[in-house]
């Protein structure tokens, strides 16, 4: 669900970029239900296509880290990587 999201705000974020108005790019990368909507509109709008993609590269590593897998540079609780991502999509 949360990396739907963000892979979905990624999506909205850049159509806004490219000229789309908020509510279009919503419609267009098939966001729909009030919540949903106003939780990735505001990651959209509040962060960069580029910081986005890194949070969904973050997510990999942290879905990863979850299987047991060791990822360089990355701490082997998941659960402190998850908020450390919180930290990075906030700033």
């Amino acid at each position: 669900m949360l990396a739907d999201e963000i892979r979905g705000a990624a999506r909205v974020c850049s159509m806004i970029e490219h000229g789309l108005s908020p509510d279009a790019a919503l419609r267009t990368a098939g966001i729909f239900g009030p919540a949903k909507t106003r939780r990735v509109r505001s990651l959209a709008l509040r962060c960069s296509e580029r910081k986005l993609q890194a949070a969904v590269m973050l997510l990999s590593d942290i879905d990863k880290i979850g299987k047991g897998l060791t990822v360089a540079k990355r701490d082997a609780d998941p659960w402190l990587e998850l908020a450390g991502l919180a930290a990075f999509l906030h700033r």
